[in-house]
């Protein structure tokens, strides 16, 4: 019985390990869509003011 024990133990270690990798590239992507993000805003400041768009007739016709 030790020795299906110790093959459990291997596989939830596995696991978690998995689980951990997951979660921390998933981290890594986030912190690189955030730093994406901030590039992207940084470019368009040095661009100068952007032109607003129009709002499509059906929206404009709303009285918000």
């Amino acid at each position: 019985m030790t020795a299906k024990r110790d093959h459990t133990e291997k596989e939830d270690r596995g696991m978690l390990d998995l689980i951990k990798k997951t979660l921390l590239t998933g981290a890594g992507l986030a912190v690189m869509t955030k730093e994406k993000i901030q590039e992207l805003v940084g470019e368009l400041v040095k661009k100068g003011p952007l032109r607003y768009l129009r709002r499509p007739p059906t929206m404009a016709s709303d009285n918000r």
